[in-house]
């Protein structure tokens, strides 16, 4: 304050702002001395974040238990959260989210037998799959089987993935496309 308005008395502004020259300077050198802790601070959280990346708040206060204390610094969980907010040093977090396909496992993935083959008749290409939607409070899981030569069948939708049967569709003389 006094560094910008330096033309007046400092007992004046205090007077202005309602304050005692005593609070002015304890605040201005517990500002002083806050910093100074938060900046040994961070450079602790630096130090330690080289070994581990992606250490959360948590344990990085564990960690710094006994810095904290050798430096008598009183710093808690919810400032040291402020702390690496400020400074863009928390960790994000990652979004979850369900994994349905893994194709990078050591099972035998089998090769793609239908690449350039062209149906001429029913029932010679059924193609199935199934998905699911997230709904609020679970999944509502979706198998569709379709027959390639233009003959689709109805989707079956079922909440468990262990009740999932297609319903056959019928052809024109009611009839069903299975029995072909």
């Amino acid at each position: 304050m006094k560094e910008k308005h330096q033309r007046h008395a400092l007992g004046r502004l205090c007077l202005l702002f309602g304050l005692t020259r005593q609070a002015y300077y304890q605040f201005y050198w517990h500002a002083e001395e806050t910093s100074f802790e938060q900046e040994l601070v961070l450079k602790q959280v630096l130090r330690i974040r080289k070994k581990h990346a992606k250490m959360g708040v948590r344990k990085l206060l564990v960690l710094l238990e006994s810095f904290l204390m050798e430096h008598q610094i009183k710093m808690g969980r919810d400032a040291l959260f402020e702390l690496l907010s400020v400074n863009n040093l928390l960790i994000k977090r990652r979004k979850r989210r369900v994994h349905t396909t893994n194709s990078f496992h050591w099972l035998r993935k089998y090769p793609n037998l239908i690449r350039g083959y062209t149906p001429t008749s029913p029932n010679q290409l059924w193609v199935s799959d199934i998905t699911y939607w997230r709904l609020k409070d679970r999944f509502l899981y979706t198998f569709g089987l379709i027959q390639l030569s233009n003959f689709p069948l109805p989707i079956s939708n079922t909440r468990h993935r262990t009740s999932v049967t297609p319903h056959p569709a019928s052809d024109d003389s009611g009839r069903s496309t299975m029995d072909c």
